[in-house]
């Protein structure tokens, strides 16, 4: 799943709760058992999926994100620095394509009309300058009317409150989500903290990635520039007029989590 995947809210002192567990089902697969969990303790989160033994975690402070499979052995880590590599290496090597079709398309070019060339001058500037011509500029955040009542699945005990938004790319609606306040959800400042920083890190880590790779047809939230506070616990996903994803929060709790839910194991291939 795509980590549904920074920092804004109150930080008032009735935010003296444990630790918080999230649990998150696509109710649009019928029958579906397969759940995906954020377990927060502290400036710790830990993402985790049901049928699979990889740990992924979270460090808010480090702002980094480790991903471990016990059955090989082997882990992947990414940061700051690990994304700079990568970003580059994907630019280096898209520069190198476009530049390859840039010399065939000046040939071309002398073939057509003014308004080909300005249609196949502009295609190419969308290749080039992904980050600035890309059809993620084309997406747009809207509060919807009616504020949604609340959330409440068969495993909730109680609604809860949250308000909805819609995704637009131009006049399409691509998503539509339901943000809840913290305190509804029993997150203390620290835990909120954490899974806003988890969310603005796999924004910039995805939406990065992807631009480096000339892909721009994302339809992917930046909470904290669109202002929009709180947690994410409802996400539809539409293709047309089809809703193709629904992730509801199914269930959730701030039972105590050990420090060894949050623990490596020792030897770890890289």
């Amino acid at each position: 799943m795509k980590y549904i995947l920074t920092i804004v809210l109150l930080y008032t002192q009735q935010f003296a709760f444990a630790d918080v567990s999230l649990v998150f089902k696509d109710v649009h697969i019928r029958d579906n058992s397969h759940t995906t969990a954020y377990l927060i303790k502290e400036n710790q989160l830990k993402l985790t999926e049901s049928g699979s033994r990889r740990i992924n975690i979270f460090n808010q402070d480090s702002q980094q994100f480790i991903s471990f499979d016990p059955d090989s052995g082997k882990s992947s880590m990414i940061n700051e620095k690990v994304l700079d590599q990568r970003v580059a290496e994907f630019n280096q090597r898209r520069l190198k394509q476009i530049a390859e079709v840039e010399e065939k398309m000046q040939v071309t070019l002398k073939t057509m009309t003014d308004k080909e060339q300005e249609v196949g001058q502009s295609l190419l500037g969308m290749l080039k300058y992904p980050e600035l011509y890309g059809k993620h500029t084309q997406l747009r955040v809207t509060l919807a009317p009616v504020n949604a009542s609340g959330v409440k699945s068969q495993k909730l005990a109680t609604t809860v409150a949250c308000k909805n938004y819609h995704l637009y790319r131009k006049e399409q609606l691509l998503k539509t989500f339901c943000m809840a306040e913290a305190s509804s959800l029993n997150i203390n400042a620290q835990e909120y903290q954490t899974l806003r920083g988890f969310y603005a890190f796999d924004y910039n880590m995805q939406t990065r990635l992807m631009l480096a790779a000339g892909q721009s047809d994302f339809s992917l939230v930046d909470y904290q520039n669109a202002n929009i506070p709180g947690v994410a616990i409802e996400i539809i996903s539409y293709k047309g007029p089809d809703i193709i994803q629904h992730l509801l929060l199914s269930a959730y709790n701030d039972n105590k989590l050990a420090d060894s839910v949050f623990m490596l194991k020792k030897g770890m291939k890289k």
